[in-house]
């Protein structure tokens, strides 16, 4: 009986055997796992787009991202299962969506944050840049540790250069990345004003116009002439065109989102920002 048991398993061995000669390879594909039996251990097809910190590569051929390879020797062959998730994860290997930050600043239980750091005041005026990029900084002192979704996180901001950057979860450990750029602030289509003998309204316009007039209704630089003007960004000079061809020049100073400094032809010239 024995013998016959034997001769069984020797027999199933033989063909199993015989169908590694005709076929490359035996695989079994769970859904989750690739267990292939082989002579070699080629794993070629597995290695194409390998992802930044080669913790996993991308098989085009299969539209699957590869997460873990494990290699056993059986006798002469080779037993390899390959771990598997289905699309291109390093294609978003290291994107973070905008809307992870909001619904951060909205709904994240926060569990220490000594540095008392206010995401939504930091990314003010910022906007977002989203792409599958890995930043590094050096400034990994601004730490907050918190809860979202049920899941513990900790998101780390540093900058480089003028750039913000918000990293989720440590370097080791697939991060996800976001950046924020500054919004340049623009004078252009605002109301500014000041106060001189009278108080002065000045707006330059979206459409091209211009127009500069105090509280009293008079027109103020002649704008009732100076219709129009043109801002050159490289010389920070607006040149104001009248209606019979001639021009003047004035000179920006500084803005930022509050305050407006103009040189009108020597003259320097203040105004505030209207909440509107």
């Amino acid at each position: 009986m024995n013998k016959k048991i034997i001769s069984i398993i020797y027999i199933i061995f033989l063909l199993f055997i015989l169908i590694l000669i005709v076929y490359p390879f035996i695989e079994i594909d769970t859904g989750s796992k690739i267990i292939q039996f082989r002579y070699s251990d080629n794993i070629d097809e597995f290695d194409k787009f390998t992802c930044y910190d080669d913790s996993y590569s991308y098989s085009e051929k299969r539209n699957i991202t590869v997460t873990n390879i494990d290699f056993k020797k059986f006798m002469f062959f080779h037993v390899i299962t390959v771990s598997y998730e289905n699309g291109n994860k390093c294609a978003t290997e290291y994107y973070l969506d905008e809307s992870y930050i909001e619904d951060y600043i909205n709904n994240a239980e926060i569990k220490y944050n000594d540095n008392n750091i206010d995401v939504a005041k930091l990314i003010e005026n910022r906007k977002a840049i989203t792409g599958n990029i890995r930043y590094s900084g050096n400034d990994y002192l601004n730490e907050v540790g918190y809860i979202l979704n049920g899941k513990h996180q900790i998101l780390f901001i540093f900058y480089i250069d003028d750039l913000l950057v918000i990293q989720v979860g440590l370097s080791d450990e697939s991060p996800k990345f976001i950046a924020y750029e500054k919004i340049e602030e623009n004078f252009i289509g605002k109301r500014w004003t000041r106060t001189s003998d009278d108080t002065e309204i000045l707006a330059f316009n979206n459409d091209g116009s211009f127009t500069y007039y105090c509280t009293c209704g008079n027109p103020v630089y002649d704008s009732d002439i100076y219709e129009y003007y043109k801002y050159d960004e490289l010389t920070k000079e607006i040149t104001l065109n009248s209606t019979y061809g001639e021009t003047r020049k004035i000179k920006v100073i500084e803005y930022d989102s509050r305050i407006l400094k103009l040189d009108f032809e020597g003259e320097r010239r203040i105004f505030n920002l209207i909440e509107e």
